[in-house]
């Protein structure tokens, strides 16, 4: 997701939504973590995501209640979840300690497995090792997806 259309959706839950009444240097502190925490959700899912967050929260929602409604509206999704969406129901579920049979599809199980497994991916550090993760992640649940095609 692009920083604009993010900060864009930032700034209406901070208008929407009760929050603690910080400086403007804060603010632009946590707009950048939860950037950083929330970037791989695409574009259309986080619109989505924040629609909902404004129409369902009365305060403003941290990271975690962020990520669980984006998981909530990748599961509602019929068939088998974008890339994107499933590497953000990974990470959601690797948090929550979600089983494999818990996932929306069984491929979202099978990538985590080829990345190197629940573990190494729920204990990578944030920044190059976590988007490394990624990266992998993403192309071998596509090659999962175009392989069931053929």
């Amino acid at each position: 997701m692009k920083m604009e259309s993010f900060a864009e959706k930032f700034n209406a839950m901070l208008t929407v939504c009760k929050h603690k009444n910080t400086g403007m240097k804060e603010v632009e502190t946590k707009m950048q973590i939860y950037y950083e925490c929330l970037k791989d959700i695409p574009d259309d899912l986080w619109d989505e995501t924040v629609k909902t967050v404004l129409f369902t929260q009365d305060f403003f929602p941290t990271i975690n209640e962020i990520r669980k409604v984006s998981c909530g509206l990748t599961m509602k999704l019929e068939g088998r979840p974008l890339a994107e969406s499933a590497w953000t129901e990974a990470l959601v579920g690797i948090q929550r300690g979600m089983g494999s049979n818990d996932f929306g599809h069984p491929d979202i199980e099978d990538a985590i497995s080829a990345v190197g497994g629940r573990d190494k991916v729920g204990y990578a550090s944030l920044g190059y090792e976590l988007d490394m993760y990624h990266k992998r992640f993403v192309e071998y649940y596509n090659q999962l997806g175009q392989d069931r095609q053929k």
